[in-house]
């Protein structure tokens, strides 16, 4: 089953594509000073009460069609990868493959697996010209993919496929610019509510960096980028100007902090709550006439287009917003451990939401009790929002917090047990008469066990 989702996918040849650009990469690399090799594999099992977090009154509705459901699951995840590469004074090329593989026992869906490629490159043509190329391909199940975004938990397999070139320019030895483009192609399998519209995220930057000393640098960016999901005529453009520092309080100490605006423009469609409402520039339709927006069933009939269930029309719309965007971080490194602090605000974008914007809080830490005995904590908090106007709202809060102990036999072997928890609150709709945010909460417990081999390399670079 696995391999026929991945061969369906195949025939946009995305994957043939990647392997292109990977044997490029190794062409150039025929006599390297370096070639290395390092694999892991980890297994790991799971206890959660609410895999997919589903609300209280999303259960009870699920409950009243299917009968009693358990919604807490026991799973074995299996995880292999190989980290491989060459390189020398003037290349660097890397390569990383993963298979995950989840199996679950619950009444729920939730099986899948998982399969990462990740290609990264560059090459040095003269003291002042780096040229660099990543790609990744990505297949992976919505129950995971996008969670930070959207909330959405369904087991849908969604396969991405990026491409990013990247080029410096040196122009004095305090001084360089930096160009990128970035290309992401998006898909998703089918899915009976049709949440999930395939997109296209395109991006340009251009930066300017300044390095004043050792420890202080600054920079300043301009970027562009389109979201389009072209299966319901979305297009959302932005323009983004910042401007950032980073500085070295010491060697164990860092900071950064970016800050700038973002101008974006949303063309697209929404319902609209009346009666006969004649809307122009449609998109395509389903064989019977119908079609879904973020979720939302349409139907067109006699040149109206109406969201079934109700007397609702889809009318074209055009919306522009001018918004902040930052981002600020720390870490510091400790004798016996470390910290990393952070805080942004940017947009990201969703197959079933369009362009979201997106606030970030994180933190992770490590302290090493003993050699062997090591406690991790890490968290986070996302509160997204939609870039658009909309009468169905889906703006909610993520918070998740995770300690955990590993013990580190040596340096290939350990053994990691944690918990996790998990909790959503969703906003009630913008044209909503009720004032109740709606929640979901999940608790896991989880044991990890992970052998990394030594890397296998032909001298130490």
């Amino acid at each position: 089953m696995a391999f026929e989702k991945f061969y369906q996918y195949n025939h946009n040849n995305w994957l043939i594509k990647f392997l292109l650009v990977f044997s490029a990469g190794f062409s150039v690399s025929a006599v390297a000073d370096e070639w290395y090799i390092q694999p892991s594999f980890s297994l790991r099992t799971e206890y959660d009460d609410n895999k997919r977090l589903f609300t209280d009154t999303f259960l009870r509705s699920l409950r009243e069609q299917r009968g009693e459901v358990g919604i807490d699951s026991y799973g074995i995840i299996t995880t292999a990868d190989v980290k491989t590469g060459v390189r020398s004074d003037n290349y660097d090329v890397f390569f990383k493959g993963k298979v995950a593989v989840k199996k679950f026992f619950s009444d729920l869906d939730l099986d899948h697996e998982n399969f990462f490629l990740d290609f990264k490159s560059s090459y040095n043509f003269d003291a002042r010209n780096t040229f660099s190329l990543s790609a990744a391909y990505n297949q992976e199940s919505t129950l995971t993919a996008g969670l930070d975004v959207t909330g959405i938990l369904e087991n849908i397999p969604r396969w991405t496929w990026t491409v990013s070139p990247d080029w410096m320019f040196l122009l004095s030895e305090d001084k360089y610019i930096q160009a990128n483009y970035s290309h992401t192609d998006v898909s998703y399998g089918e899915s009976l509510t049709s949440r999930y519209t395939d997109y296209t995220y395109d991006s340009v930057s251009l930066t300017f960096f300044h390095q004043w000393n050792a420890k202080l640098q600054n920079y300043a960016s301009v970027g562009w980028s389109r979201f389009e999901q072209s299966d319901v005529n979305l297009q959302v453009d932005e323009v983004t100007i910042n401007t950032g520092l980073n500085y070295s309080f010491s060697e164990t100490w860092t900071a950064s902090i970016m800050g700038g605006l973002r101008f974006t423009q949303t063309d697209g469609f929404k319902a609209v709550i009346s009666e006969n409402l004649i809307a122009t520039n449609l998109p395509s339709f389903g064989a019977n006439g119908r079609f879904r927006i973020n979720g939302n069933l349409f139907e067109e009939i006699d040149g109206t287009v109406f969201l079934v269930g109700s007397q609702g029309a889809l009318q074209a719309f055009s919306d522009e917003q001018t918004g902040l965007v930052f981002t600020v971080n720390t870490e510091k490194q400790f004798e016996k451990g470390n910290a990393s602090i952070s805080y942004s605000r940017s947009t990201s974008p969703s197959g079933s939401e369009g362009l979201r914007t997106v606030d970030r809080f994180s933190f992770d830490s490590l302290y090493k009790i003993t050699q062997h005995l090591h406690f991790l904590l890490n968290g986070a908090i996302h509160m997204t929002k939609s870039t658009e106007n909309t009468q169905i709202s889906r703006d909610r809060t993520y918070y998740t917090v995770t300690p955990q102990l590993r013990w580190q036999f040596n340096r290939q072997l350990s053994l990691s047990g944690g918990y996790r928890y998990r909790r959503q609150e969703y906003e009630p709709g913008k044209n909503s008469t009720s004032s109740i945010t709606s929640t979901a909460e999940s608790n896991a417990v989880f044991i990890t066990l992970k052998y990394q081999w030594d890397k296998f390399s032909t001298q130490e670079f």
